[in-house]
């Protein structure tokens, strides 16, 4: 079985790097070594900082390791959150335009909604890109293209439309 030095080795020399763009990369990238030196092996939180710290360029307490390995957890569910929103079944709202006839002005009828799955680079292009938005246009089946149409500023004023344009489509339904 490994020692603790040999299996932090690896963490201890990008933590010296300075070519690491950041300590808490470091530790998001190695989150996994770190919950399974706590969880698995029970390993104290100060035995990794004294081994950590045994390097004369680094100064870690308890505190600031538990801060940081915090933050790598809380990234990683964000992240896994974000993913399990994204490959929902996302519904968007498929229009039909319906013929001119005697020069009445186009309209747009809704129809059944049809399975999409659109990527996240699909809603960055239309300026969304917080997930909770995300799966509250893909639930009310709005699609990227539609919303780029609206031409808002910023998410506020897309989340606006989108509730006021469910609300007048309710309308003209119940009529």
């Amino acid at each position: 079985m490994k020692s603790l030095d040999e299996k932090l080795k690896v963490i201890i020399c990008e933590l010296k790097n300075k070519e690491t763009k950041s300590k808490q990369v470091t530790f998001d990238n190695h989150l996994e070594t770190f919950n399974d030196l706590i969880r698995k092996d029970k390993t104290r939180i100060e035995s990794i900082v004294d081994t950590i710290n045994k390097d004369e360029h680094l100064d870690f307490n308890k505190n600031t390791f538990k801060k940081m390995l915090h933050r790598a957890r809380t990234s990683i569910k964000k992240q896994n959150i974000e993913q399990s929103i994204l490959k929902e079944s996302p519904l968007t709202r498929s229009e039909t335009i319906q013929p001119e006839l005697n020069n009445e002005p186009k309209t747009t009828t809704l129809t059944k909604r049809e399975a999409t799955n659109y990527t996240t680079e699909d809603w960055a292009k239309a300026n969304v890109r917080q997930p909770a938005l995300i799966k509250m246009l893909n639930n009310a089946g709005f699609s990227p293209t539609e919303i780029n149409s609206w031409q808002c500023a910023n998410e506020m004023q897309i989340s606006k439309r989108m509730t006021e344009t469910s609300i007048r489509e309710r309308r003209k339904k119940n009529r």
